[in-house]
Protein backbone atom coordinates (compact mmCIF):
# COMPACT_ATOMS: atom_id res chain seq x y z
CA UNK A 1 0.00 0.00 0.00
CA UNK A 2 0.98 3.71 -0.60
CA UNK A 3 2.09 5.66 2.01
CA UNK A 4 2.63 9.51 3.05
CA UNK A 5 3.89 11.30 5.66
CA UNK A 6 1.92 10.60 8.88
CA UNK A 7 -0.76 13.31 9.84
CA UNK A 8 -3.17 14.30 13.18
CA UNK A 9 -6.15 12.74 12.86
CA UNK A 10 -8.96 15.41 12.82
CA UNK A 11 -10.44 15.45 16.36
CA UNK A 12 -14.24 14.91 15.02
CA UNK A 13 -12.35 11.83 13.15
CA UNK A 14 -11.18 10.43 16.37
CA UNK A 15 -14.41 10.35 18.10
CA UNK A 16 -15.46 8.09 15.03
CA UNK A 17 -13.33 6.18 14.72
CA UNK A 18 -12.72 5.04 18.66
CA UNK A 19 -16.98 5.28 18.71
CA UNK A 20 -16.58 2.11 15.73
CA UNK A 21 -14.04 0.35 17.60
CA UNK A 22 -15.91 -0.48 20.53
CA UNK A 23 -18.15 -2.37 18.07
CA UNK A 24 -15.98 -4.77 18.38
CA UNK A 25 -16.96 -5.64 21.68
CA UNK A 26 -20.66 -5.82 20.45
CA UNK A 27 -20.27 -8.07 17.76
CA UNK A 28 -17.86 -10.59 19.00
CA UNK A 29 -15.93 -10.92 15.43
CA UNK A 30 -12.29 -12.15 16.11
CA UNK A 31 -10.82 -9.98 13.31
CA UNK A 32 -13.18 -6.92 15.20
CA UNK A 33 -12.08 -7.68 18.24
CA UNK A 34 -8.14 -8.08 16.91
CA UNK A 35 -8.88 -4.64 15.38
CA UNK A 36 -9.53 -3.11 18.30
CA UNK A 37 -6.94 -4.17 20.24
CA UNK A 38 -3.86 -3.34 18.04
CA UNK A 39 -5.71 0.15 17.33
CA UNK A 40 -5.60 1.00 20.75
CA UNK A 41 -2.63 -0.28 21.75
CA UNK A 42 -1.37 2.17 18.91
CA UNK A 43 -3.39 4.87 20.04
CA UNK A 44 -0.87 4.50 23.46
CA UNK A 45 1.58 6.39 21.54
CA UNK A 46 4.64 4.39 22.82
CA UNK A 47 4.84 1.61 19.78
CA UNK A 48 5.30 2.18 15.92
CA UNK A 49 2.91 -0.55 13.86
CA UNK A 50 6.31 -2.74 13.09
CA UNK A 51 6.81 -3.06 16.90
CA UNK A 52 3.59 -4.24 17.57
CA UNK A 53 3.24 -6.28 15.35
CA UNK A 54 6.20 -8.03 17.06
CA UNK A 55 4.93 -8.71 20.09
CA UNK A 56 4.29 -11.89 21.48
CA UNK A 57 1.14 -12.87 24.09
CA UNK A 58 3.99 -13.80 27.21
CA UNK A 59 5.28 -9.83 27.20
CA UNK A 60 1.73 -8.53 27.67
CA UNK A 61 0.12 -10.50 30.13
CA UNK A 62 0.94 -11.73 33.43
CA UNK A 63 0.53 -15.25 33.70
CA UNK A 64 0.17 -17.62 30.20
CA UNK A 65 -0.76 -20.45 31.91
CA UNK A 66 -3.60 -18.59 34.43
CA UNK A 67 -7.19 -19.44 33.00
CA UNK A 68 -8.05 -15.67 34.08
CA UNK A 69 -6.48 -13.43 31.65
CA UNK A 70 -4.61 -10.28 32.94
CA UNK A 71 -2.80 -7.56 30.55
CA UNK A 72 -0.18 -6.10 32.36
CA UNK A 73 0.05 -2.03 32.77
CA UNK A 74 3.89 -2.25 31.74
CA UNK A 75 4.67 -4.86 28.79
CA UNK A 76 8.09 -5.65 27.60
CA UNK A 77 9.33 -5.77 24.03
CA UNK A 78 12.39 -8.66 23.52
CA UNK A 79 15.86 -7.65 22.64
CA UNK A 80 16.34 -6.70 18.83
CA UNK A 81 17.48 -4.65 16.42
CA UNK A 82 15.05 -1.89 16.61
CA UNK A 83 15.04 -2.05 20.39
CA UNK A 84 19.08 -1.65 20.17
CA UNK A 85 19.04 -5.33 21.54
CA UNK A 86 17.92 -4.11 24.71
CA UNK A 87 14.31 -5.04 26.65
CA UNK A 88 12.22 -2.27 26.60
CA UNK A 89 9.20 -1.54 28.56
CA UNK A 90 6.62 0.40 27.68
CA UNK A 91 3.27 1.23 29.52
CA UNK A 92 -0.16 -0.36 28.26
CA UNK A 93 -3.86 1.97 28.98
CA UNK A 94 -6.48 0.52 30.35
CA UNK A 95 -8.88 0.23 27.35
CA UNK A 96 -5.97 -1.04 25.61
CA UNK A 97 -5.61 -3.88 28.12
CA UNK A 98 -9.08 -4.47 28.30
CA UNK A 99 -9.05 -4.88 24.66
CA UNK A 100 -6.24 -7.38 24.41
CA UNK A 101 -7.86 -9.29 27.17
CA UNK A 102 -11.42 -9.42 24.94
CA UNK A 103 -9.37 -10.04 21.95
CA UNK A 104 -7.37 -13.06 23.52
CA UNK A 105 -10.70 -14.47 24.74
CA UNK A 106 -11.85 -15.13 21.28
CA UNK A 107 -8.95 -16.44 20.18
CA UNK A 108 -8.46 -19.06 22.90
CA UNK A 109 -12.35 -19.71 22.69
CA UNK A 110 -12.65 -20.16 19.02
CA UNK A 111 -9.73 -22.21 18.39
CA UNK A 112 -7.02 -19.56 17.21
CA UNK A 113 -4.31 -20.45 19.73
CA UNK A 114 -1.77 -23.56 18.70
CA UNK A 115 -2.10 -24.38 22.40
CA UNK A 116 -5.22 -22.77 24.50
CA UNK A 117 -3.63 -23.95 27.63
CA UNK A 118 -1.01 -21.58 27.56
CA UNK A 119 -1.19 -18.00 26.45
CA UNK A 120 2.28 -17.44 24.19
CA UNK A 121 3.31 -17.20 20.54
CA UNK A 122 2.99 -14.13 18.42
CA UNK A 123 -0.20 -11.62 20.28
CA UNK A 124 -1.62 -10.87 16.89
CA UNK A 125 -2.96 -13.95 15.03
CA UNK A 126 -3.33 -14.53 10.72
CA UNK A 127 -6.88 -15.70 10.43
CA UNK A 128 -4.64 -18.15 7.61
CA UNK A 129 -4.62 -21.58 9.06
CA UNK A 130 -6.69 -21.86 11.85
CA UNK A 131 -4.73 -23.46 15.12
CA UNK A 132 -1.66 -22.40 13.76
CA UNK A 133 -1.28 -19.53 15.65
CA UNK A 134 0.66 -17.74 12.55
CA UNK A 135 1.50 -14.39 13.10
CA UNK A 136 0.28 -11.12 11.27
CA UNK A 137 2.09 -9.37 9.60
CA UNK A 138 2.51 -5.40 9.36
CA UNK A 139 0.88 -5.08 5.35
CA UNK A 140 -2.38 -7.39 6.99
CA UNK A 141 -2.23 -4.68 9.48
CA UNK A 142 -2.77 -1.99 7.38
CA UNK A 143 -5.68 -3.81 4.92
CA UNK A 144 -7.41 -4.35 8.34
CA UNK A 145 -7.36 -1.16 9.51
CA UNK A 146 -8.31 -0.21 5.72
CA UNK A 147 -11.49 -2.42 5.54
CA UNK A 148 -12.13 -0.97 9.06
CA UNK A 149 -12.32 2.29 7.82
CA UNK A 150 -14.79 1.60 5.13
CA UNK A 151 -17.55 0.98 8.02
CA UNK A 152 -17.34 4.00 9.68
CA UNK A 153 -19.16 7.03 8.14
CA UNK A 154 -18.07 10.80 7.72
CA UNK A 155 -14.92 10.39 7.93
CA UNK A 156 -12.53 13.43 6.31
CA UNK A 157 -10.16 10.99 4.47
CA UNK A 158 -8.66 7.63 5.32
CA UNK A 159 -6.14 7.41 7.71
CA UNK A 160 -2.56 5.35 8.07
CA UNK A 161 -1.58 3.50 10.62
CA UNK A 162 1.15 5.86 11.49
CA UNK A 163 -1.28 8.59 11.92
CA UNK A 164 -2.79 7.14 14.79
CA UNK A 165 0.42 6.84 16.32
CA UNK A 166 1.40 10.92 15.54
CA UNK A 167 -1.89 11.54 17.09
CA UNK A 168 -1.43 9.51 20.64
CA UNK A 169 2.19 11.02 20.93
CA UNK A 170 0.93 14.72 19.77
CA UNK A 171 -2.24 14.68 22.34
CA UNK A 172 0.60 12.87 24.99
CA UNK A 173 2.77 15.49 24.62
CA UNK A 174 -0.63 18.42 25.03
CA UNK A 175 -1.31 16.89 27.99
CA UNK A 176 1.93 15.99 29.75
CA UNK A 177 2.80 20.11 28.70
CA UNK A 178 5.54 22.15 29.96
CA UNK A 179 9.32 21.68 29.41
CA UNK A 180 9.62 18.22 29.93
CA UNK A 181 7.21 16.96 27.76
CA UNK A 182 9.61 15.97 24.83
CA UNK A 183 11.80 13.79 27.52
CA UNK A 184 8.85 12.20 28.91
CA UNK A 185 7.63 11.77 25.26
CA UNK A 186 11.19 10.04 24.58
CA UNK A 187 11.11 7.67 27.42
CA UNK A 188 7.02 6.49 26.61
CA UNK A 189 7.80 5.71 22.90
CA UNK A 190 11.46 5.02 23.14
CA UNK A 191 12.55 7.22 20.98
CA UNK A 192 15.13 10.25 21.13
CA UNK A 193 14.24 13.76 22.67
CA UNK A 194 14.84 15.32 19.72
CA UNK A 195 12.81 13.14 17.39
CA UNK A 196 10.34 13.62 20.15
CA UNK A 197 10.27 17.01 19.83
CA UNK A 198 9.13 16.92 16.27
CA UNK A 199 5.55 16.06 17.67
CA UNK A 200 5.37 19.38 19.17
CA UNK A 201 4.83 21.10 15.71
CA UNK A 202 1.59 19.63 15.62
CA UNK A 203 0.40 21.22 18.72
CA UNK A 204 -0.87 24.37 17.77
CA UNK A 205 -2.83 22.54 14.85
CA UNK A 206 -4.31 20.61 17.90
CA UNK A 207 -4.79 22.69 20.88
CA UNK A 208 -6.85 25.54 18.97
CA UNK A 209 -8.69 26.42 15.24
CA UNK A 210 -7.54 28.01 12.77
CA UNK A 211 -10.03 31.06 13.15
CA UNK A 212 -8.84 31.32 16.97
CA UNK A 213 -5.27 31.18 16.56
CA UNK A 214 -5.76 34.01 13.62
CA UNK A 215 -8.09 36.12 15.87
CA UNK A 216 -5.51 36.25 18.76
CA UNK A 217 -2.75 37.56 15.92
CA UNK A 218 -5.36 39.87 14.42
CA UNK A 219 -6.30 41.26 18.46
CA UNK A 220 -2.29 41.21 18.73
CA UNK A 221 -1.74 43.39 15.84
CA UNK A 222 -4.93 46.06 16.87
CA UNK A 223 -2.71 46.27 20.38
CA UNK A 224 0.59 47.22 18.33
CA UNK A 225 -1.47 50.02 16.16
CA UNK A 226 -2.97 51.23 19.38
CA UNK A 227 0.06 51.86 21.12
CA UNK A 228 2.06 53.06 17.79
CA UNK A 229 -0.64 55.68 17.02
Amino acid sequence: MRTRKAIVIEARDQSRLLAALERGVETGDFVDLRTRGFMYLLWDGALRPGLAVALNIEEVIKDPAASRIQVLEEGVLRSSEATQYRPRPFLISPRARDAIADYLKAARTDGWLENPKRLEGPLWISTHHRGTQQRMSQRTAMQAWHTFQQGVTGLAQEYQLDDVVTSARVEFMRRVKGSRAAEILAEHAGISSKWAGHYSDHLSSTESSAREVARDVISQLGQKKRKQG
